[in-house]
Protein backbone atom coordinates (compact mmCIF):
# COMPACT_ATOMS: atom_id res chain seq x y z
CA UNK A 1 0.00 0.00 0.00
CA UNK A 2 2.62 2.55 0.97
CA UNK A 3 4.77 1.94 -2.09
CA UNK A 4 1.75 2.46 -4.35
CA UNK A 5 0.96 5.79 -2.67
CA UNK A 6 4.59 6.93 -3.04
CA UNK A 7 4.56 5.89 -6.68
CA UNK A 8 1.40 7.86 -7.42
CA UNK A 9 2.70 10.91 -5.60
CA UNK A 10 5.82 10.85 -7.77
CA UNK A 11 3.68 10.65 -10.93
CA UNK A 12 1.69 13.73 -9.94
CA UNK A 13 4.70 15.92 -9.10
CA UNK A 14 8.15 15.45 -10.60
CA UNK A 15 6.93 12.94 -13.17
CA UNK A 16 4.33 15.22 -14.76
CA UNK A 17 5.16 17.21 -17.87
CA UNK A 18 3.55 20.54 -18.69
CA UNK A 19 1.04 20.31 -21.54
CA UNK A 20 -0.20 23.27 -23.58
CA UNK A 21 -3.70 24.53 -22.79
CA UNK A 22 -6.64 23.20 -24.80
CA UNK A 23 -8.51 26.10 -26.40
CA UNK A 24 -11.88 26.13 -28.16
CA UNK A 25 -13.22 29.42 -29.49
CA UNK A 26 -16.69 27.93 -29.99
CA UNK A 27 -18.78 27.45 -33.12
CA UNK A 28 -18.94 29.89 -36.04
CA UNK A 29 -21.84 32.28 -35.64
CA UNK A 30 -23.95 34.79 -37.52
CA UNK A 31 -25.40 37.82 -35.76
CA UNK A 32 -27.67 40.57 -37.08
CA UNK A 33 -25.76 43.87 -36.98
CA UNK A 34 -25.57 45.85 -34.69
CA UNK A 35 -26.38 43.16 -32.11
CA UNK A 36 -23.53 41.80 -30.01
CA UNK A 37 -22.50 38.16 -30.26
CA UNK A 38 -21.93 35.91 -27.25
CA UNK A 39 -18.60 34.09 -27.47
CA UNK A 40 -18.62 30.78 -25.61
CA UNK A 41 -14.94 29.96 -25.60
CA UNK A 42 -13.23 27.47 -23.34
CA UNK A 43 -9.64 27.14 -22.17
CA UNK A 44 -8.54 24.13 -20.15
CA UNK A 45 -5.12 23.60 -18.64
CA UNK A 46 -3.28 20.98 -16.57
CA UNK A 47 -2.41 23.72 -13.99
CA UNK A 48 1.29 23.34 -14.78
CA UNK A 49 3.70 24.91 -14.31
CA UNK A 50 2.15 27.58 -12.08
CA UNK A 51 -1.65 27.16 -12.02
CA UNK A 52 -1.94 30.48 -13.86
CA UNK A 53 -3.88 30.53 -17.12
CA UNK A 54 -4.45 33.76 -19.01
CA UNK A 55 -6.84 34.09 -21.93
CA UNK A 56 -7.31 36.86 -24.47
CA UNK A 57 -9.61 37.53 -27.42
CA UNK A 58 -8.24 39.41 -30.42
CA UNK A 59 -9.47 40.27 -33.90
CA UNK A 60 -7.62 38.46 -36.68
CA UNK A 61 -9.49 39.94 -39.63
CA UNK A 62 -12.64 41.84 -40.51
CA UNK A 63 -13.75 45.14 -42.06
CA UNK A 64 -14.36 47.06 -38.83
CA UNK A 65 -13.36 47.26 -35.20
CA UNK A 66 -14.39 44.67 -32.62
CA UNK A 67 -15.22 45.65 -29.04
CA UNK A 68 -15.09 42.91 -26.41
CA UNK A 69 -16.98 43.25 -23.12
CA UNK A 70 -14.00 41.57 -21.44
CA UNK A 71 -11.25 40.31 -23.74
CA UNK A 72 -9.52 38.55 -20.84
CA UNK A 73 -12.22 35.94 -20.26
CA UNK A 74 -13.17 32.97 -22.45
CA UNK A 75 -16.89 33.75 -22.23
CA UNK A 76 -17.61 37.29 -23.33
CA UNK A 77 -19.58 39.38 -25.79
CA UNK A 78 -18.30 41.14 -28.89
CA UNK A 79 -19.81 43.94 -30.92
CA UNK A 80 -18.80 45.15 -34.36
CA UNK A 81 -18.53 48.61 -35.90
CA UNK A 82 -19.81 47.50 -39.30
CA UNK A 83 -21.22 44.47 -41.13
CA UNK A 84 -18.94 41.83 -42.59
CA UNK A 85 -17.07 38.63 -41.87
CA UNK A 86 -14.80 38.66 -38.82
CA UNK A 87 -12.30 36.12 -37.57
CA UNK A 88 -11.68 36.23 -33.82
CA UNK A 89 -8.91 34.37 -32.00
CA UNK A 90 -8.94 33.05 -28.45
CA UNK A 91 -5.45 32.62 -27.02
CA UNK A 92 -4.62 30.85 -23.75
CA UNK A 93 -1.22 30.81 -22.10
CA UNK A 94 -0.05 28.96 -18.98
CA UNK A 95 3.08 31.19 -18.69
CA UNK A 96 5.20 28.66 -20.64
CA UNK A 97 3.03 27.22 -23.40
CA UNK A 98 0.23 28.78 -25.40
CA UNK A 99 -2.54 27.67 -27.72
CA UNK A 100 -5.07 29.39 -29.94
CA UNK A 101 -8.36 28.70 -31.68
CA UNK A 102 -10.35 30.87 -34.07
CA UNK A 103 -14.03 31.46 -34.70
CA UNK A 104 -15.73 33.16 -37.64
CA UNK A 105 -18.53 35.60 -36.90
CA UNK A 106 -20.66 37.13 -39.64
CA UNK A 107 -22.19 40.48 -38.71
CA UNK A 108 -25.05 40.46 -41.19
CA UNK A 109 -27.18 43.40 -42.27
CA UNK A 110 -30.77 43.25 -41.12
CA UNK A 111 -33.18 41.96 -43.73
CA UNK A 112 -35.50 44.69 -44.99
CA UNK A 113 -39.00 43.64 -45.92
CA UNK A 114 -40.61 45.52 -48.79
Amino acid sequence: GLFYVDDVRWDLTSGAANVAPVVNAGPDQTVTFPAAVTLNGTALDDNLPSNKLTVAWTKVSGPGTVTFTNAATANTRASFSTTGVYVLRLTANDTVMGATDEVQVIAAAAAHCA
